[in-house]
């Protein structure tokens, strides 16, 4: 999962020229060719541009080589996400795979542009979902459009994973892999509750269903570590009780869904997960409205509508939730000597948008970062902010 810390990294200084590419992507379908080819043409258009700019073409082909690598990996672009970004600068390359779409852009600028990334690291839509059974675990990254399943390597697949075998309901002994036997446990036995889940052949003792979860458990605050994202819970009312009583992420959503996740379809798991979630979502959004309102009512100096005030805030670590009005932008310069921002009507040279440059250092400091239609911005400026202090 993209994190918070990718997002430093992305963020701190970079030998120009920066090249950020965003694309949405498809997961199935003949549009998937087509995904490649998107990203071909903006490469070509960074090339062209670098080249009216100044730069030799050999130079301008080293930068752009890994991004033409991948147009090139066919086996890349059949498991996409919703979207990607690659960055290009001298010496330096990233592409990640996004759970979100984001619009086709391509920016050439002295910074790698952050923005279109902000909804993967902050609130405002995007939930994980961790679907738990005996005979496998699943993690689904999800949107308002649908859930992917996004599976990493440690995930403990299932409790054959973890044992190599067990006894079936008859009580039968399994092998193992390393050639040793475990032995039958029956639903009786006095020692090791037995648990079955429905449709399973196999029993296990709870002490196993609990090394099973406390892997899992390890292995998603690993995964979320860094971020707020919301955690969906899909298992049946055991399994469900004990992964609570053992998972320290602070974000676990409640209620849980407790039913076999087997028994719902992709569709339905997306639909029952985002009901849960979507109240938390429109729930912050209002609170933080009303608060700046209120604010602002009372001229209380912790609200902001300044665009210039709004940018010095966030570089310098003040601010706790940031309002963007979807499609603004703001150009100018950051003057960490003086330690204010200078904004400008119209872009000039050597002038950057500040937008991007103010919500990265939100997020990067664990602030909030809300992008809004202008009909639903607290304020009538393009950026409004509540201060910490």
């Amino acid at each position: 999962m993209f994190s918070r810390e990718q997002l430093d990294a992305l963020m701190a200084d970079v030998t120009a020229p920066a090249i950020s590419i965003f694309l949405p992507t498809h997961v199935a379908g003949r549009e998937i060719s087509q995904d490649s080819v998107r990203l071909r043409n903006q490469l070509d258009e960074a090339r062209r541009r670098l080249v009216e700019g100044g730069m030799r073409g050999p130079d301008a082909d080293t930068i752009l080589k890994p991004g033409y690598d991948l147009v090139h990996d066919g086996a890349y672009w059949r498991h996409q996400q919703e979207g990607l970004a690659v960055f290009l600068s001298p010496g330096r390359h990233h592409a990640f795979k996004l759970p979100v779409s984001v619009p086709e852009q391509m920016f050439i600028d002295d910074r790698f542009h952050v923005r279109p990334l902000l909804p993967v690291v902050s609130e405002g839509g995007r939930f994980v979902v961790l679907a738990i059974s005996l005979k496998q675990a699943q993690i689904f990254e999800g949107g308002k459009s649908g859930l992917q399943e996004i599976p990493p390597e440690e995930l403990p697949r299932g409790m054959d994973n973890l044992f190599n075998g067990g006894p079936n309901i008859q009580g039968e002994a399994v092998g193992r892999d390393d050639g040793t036997v475990r032995k039958p446990v029956t639903a009786n036995a006095s020692d090791a509750p037995a648990y079955a889940e429905a449709g399973s052949q196999k029993l296990v003792t709870n002490d196993e269903v609990m090394q099973y979860l406390k892997q899992l458990s390890g292995c998603m605050e690993q995964y979320l570590g860094g971020t707020h994202t919301p955690l969906v819970l899909v298992a049946d009312e055991r399994v469900a009780g004990h992964f609570k009583t053992i998972c320290k992420y602070k974000h676990l959503v409640e209620p849980a869904l407790t039913l076999p996740p087997d028994s719902l379809s992709r569709d339905d798991l997306h639909r029952r997960s985002l009901e849960l979630v979507k109240p938390r979502f429109e729930q912050g959004l209002r609170n933080a409205a009303d608060r700046f309102r209120m604010l602002n009512g009372d001229n209380n100096s912790k609200s902001v509508a300044d665009p210039a005030q709004v940018v010095t805030a966030a570089a310098q670590g003040r601010v706790d939730t940031l309002f963007v009005r979807a499609g603004a932008q703001c150009w100018g310069r950051w003057l960490p000597d003086a330690q204010r921002a200078v904004m400008h009507h119209d872009r000039k040279e050597g002038d950057r948008e500040l937008i991007d440059y103010a919500a990265g250092h939100v997020v990067a400091k664990d602030g909030t970062v809300y992008e809004l239609p202008e009909d639903q911005m607290p304020a009538n400026s393009p950026v409004a902010a509540i201060l910490r202090f």
